[in-house]
């Protein structure tokens, strides 16, 4: 990984084009592409992006100098921990050039979303230097950084950890001894997480401990937030990316895992931070699958192992079985359950396996307590199918 500026002349450009699961197409058409791995979008130092292609006949722009932004990609968590990196070096050695970037098809500068423009603030890029590539153009003379941090586990560069630390001093954030990052609603809307999250969430509230909703704050709401906890407890999911916004900040961060064993952006975080830890605080998975056959276990519902999760938070100061109510806590899993049910409409063979999972748990919801496993109607679109790709 290096952050050594580069440049290209002649260079064509091309728009992108939808995000196939990983992959990525669209943007520049480098030289000797096939060969190329500094500047070519990579997970641990190998490109996965696809070969843009040139279209025939196409009627080309031309301009005469840019620097190449990124893919665009609307998923939160991917574009801040895949893509972004390139950015905060690049437009303070570039100030005054144009920078390009490539989005999906049909996403044009009105319709990114708010979250974006919030991002690029936040990196110091002008609004007026945002160019979305929306046809073919060949470019005079190219600029570019490779990406600072990558998917997997390779953390941030020092010079690229230095900019971000430097940062900090921007922010205006609150001083809490405990901020809870929380999932809340996800669950009901079909995504991945625990069900019952919701009343864990009012709970803590109740309690006096910071919650912050990441999908009903604006970006410098999050990172004031977050610069300001001497412990953040994350619900595993996109918003942990959110972090990697920030540099070095002395502060733990503690991360509810909803998949057992994986550490999600441990080599991303981990440098950021005085301390990071990982809770395994999930029982009885209910899994979900593309029309594939594979596992696509980000969108799992988990059911809490309250043993743990009370441990976890009790090494936190936080006495929750003192106040827990059963009865509540078990209406609003319930109500997650039912509702990520619904959406999901498991087909038979998965529907015998939640059928089995929940009753054993004593967390079959009404619309089940008198079906027999594959009564109802088998659907071939699940919504792993139907709801995109969201990193949550």
């Amino acid at each position: 990984m290096s952050c050594l500026a580069h440049s290209f002349h002649d260079v064509p450009v091309v728009p992108g084009i939808k995000p196939i699961q990983v992959a990525t197409k669209g943007g520049p058409i480098w030289p000797d592409f096939a060969q190329e791995k500094t500047l070519r979008h990579c997970r641990d130092g190998r490109p996965v992006d696809l070969p843009p292609v040139w279209p025939e006949g196409a009627v080309e722009k031309t301009i005469p100098a840019a620097l190449w932004g990124c893919f665009i990609d609307l998923r939160f968590g991917h574009l801040v921990a895949e893509h972004l990196s390139r950015l905060p070096l690049a437009v303070r050695q570039w100030p005054d050039l144009p920078v390009l970037f490539a989005a999906p098809e049909g996403v044009t500068v009105q319709t990114l979303p708010r979250w974006i423009w919030e991002i690029f603030d936040w990196i110091g890029l002008d609004s007026a230097r945002v160019q979305l590539v929306t046809q073919p153009m060949r470019v005079g003379q190219l600029f570019a950084v490779p990406q600072q941090e990558m998917m997997f586990k390779t953390g941030p560069s020092q010079p690229y950890l230095d900019l971000l630390t430097s940062w900090t001093s921007r922010l205006n954030g609150v001083s809490r001894d405990v901020l809870y990052v929380t999932r809340a609603g996800l669950v009901a809307k079909g995504h991945g997480g625990f069900a019952g999250e919701d009343y864990v969430t009012d709970l803590l509230n109740r309690l006096g401990i910071a919650v912050l909703d990441p999908a009903a704050s604006s970006i410098p709401e999050q990172l004031n937030a977050y610069a300001g906890a001497q412990r953040i407890v994350f619900c595993e999911g996109s918003a942990v990316h959110g972090r990697q916004l920030l540099g070095h900040i002395d502060q733990e961060i503690h991360i509810l895992r909803r998949r057992d064993g994986q550490n999600l952006a441990q080599a991303q975080i981990a440098p950021r931070v005085g301390a990071l830890r990982y809770h395994d605080i999930g029982k009885e998975t209910l899994p979900v699958y593309w029309k594939s056959g594979l596992r696509r276990d980000s969108a799992d519902l988990r059911l809490y192992d309250l043993a743990h999760l009370f441990r976890c938070f009790a090494a936190l100061g936080v006495d929750l079985p003192r106040y827990w109510s059963r009865s509540a806590y078990r209406a609003a899993a319930l109500a997650d359950i039912e509702a990520w049910l619904a959406l999901h409409k498991p087909m038979a063979r998965l529907r015998a396996q939640y059928h089995q999972i929940l009753r054993a748990a004593d967390m079959l919801p009404a619309s089940w307590q008198n079906a027999k496993a594959g009564d109802t109607p088998i659907s071939d679109h699940p919504i792993s199918d139907h709801l995109g790709r969201p990193d949550l």
